[in-house]
């Protein structure tokens, strides 16, 4: 995957495999999803502060949406 985001989850995903191989550690924002630059801000703003965050999973494959 070139361009998206890998995004590490926590608790582990079940009845998902990820795109990126990582594993169900990780969920992905593929780079075609419309708005991947305010998810990324998002989650980076999340990051910084400590704050939890809830996300939305397309598919088997962990696709956040």
């Amino acid at each position: 995957m070139t361009g998206g985001v890998n995004v590490r989850v926590k608790p582990e995903l079940q009845g998902c495999t990820s795109q990126s191989g990582y594993g169900q550690m990780y969920a992905s924002i593929l780079p075609e999803q419309p708005g991947l630059d305010k998810m990324y801000s998002g989650l980076l703003a999340a990051q910084m502060s400590g704050k939890k965050v809830s996300l939305w999973l397309a598919d088997d494959k962990c696709t956040i949406i």
